[in-house]
């Protein structure tokens, strides 16, 4: 069994959300007789808790800077970066110094509380060992018929199976089954993702697999992926899992 190496990439929310926060609603900034000037944007992937949060100081002509960001902390750097461990709409306000003098902006940061669930809508074959290891063909006078298997980590009770694909050669790569949407039944616990060749009716042949943890998925540096990618040493096999997020 091969340890999930890299645990995801997200691809739609590569992307980043940035927002420049000009609304009067939530921006009181002002200009002082001096020109000091306050303001400040920010960015994220998703705005769903724990999520980090990058500011962009703005301000102009001014010596020092603190910021609150309305969960109890705090910070005097200049384009800090802040994690929202929770759900909620937080007060973020910036206050800047200079000549005795001192300006406030503050935006309002709505921050989704953190998704329950997660499905998988589909998977890619990018790299699969379409011979094995001794350079024997899985199956004499034709390649391997596919069968994917999900259970749990050590547990050998099924959870989700899809195939067999007949067949399969390198050709077909990258190769995308049709398959039904498939709900985790849970996002905290440990998973393993099977690929076997089918020799119905005799035993299928184990392929490879990986081990992955969903939980490194929730992280804030790790954010609620769209593609979780499984590979093993060398990228002998790989192996795109496309989720989706939810509550």
């Amino acid at each position: 069994m091969t340890r999930l190496k890299i645990a995801a990439i997200t691809v739609s929310a590569i992307s980043a959300i940035l927002f420049s926060g000009c609304t009067k609603e939530n921006d009181n900034s002002s200009d002082s007789p001096l020109s000091l000037k306050a303001g400040f944007s920010y960015k994220s992937s998703k705005l769903v808790s724990p999520v980090e949060v990058e500011f962009f100081n703005e301000s102009e002509n001014v010596d020092s800077y603190s910021w609150n960001f309305g969960d109890g902390s705090g910070s005097i750097e200049k384009n800090p970066k802040h994690i929202f461990t929770s759900g909620g709409l937080f007060k973020v306000t910036l206050t800047v110094y200079a000549q005795e003098k001192q300006l406030e902006v503050f935006k309002n940061i709505e921050i989704k509380d953190a998704y329950t669930k997660c499905s998988m809508k589909g998977f890619i074959i990018d790299e699969l060992p379409l011979a094995k290891s001794n350079g024997d063909p899985w199956d004499v006078g034709s390649d391997p018929d596919l069968l994917f298997q999900l259970r749990y980590k050590g547990i050998a009770s099924l959870i989700y199976a899809t195939g067999p694909y007949n067949n399969i050669n390198f050709t077909a790569l990258p190769f995308q089954p049709s398959v039904l949407s498939f709900n985790f039944p849970s996002i905290t616990s440990e998973y393993e993702f099977l690929v076997f060749d089918d020799d119905a009716p005799a035993v299928p042949e184990y392929m490879g697999g990986y081990s992955f943890d969903m939980r490194l998925a929730t992280t804030a540096s790790n954010h609620y992926p769209d593609t979780m990618l499984l590979y093993t040493q060398g990228n002998i096999s790989k192996i795109r899992l496309l989720l989706e997020w939810g509550y």
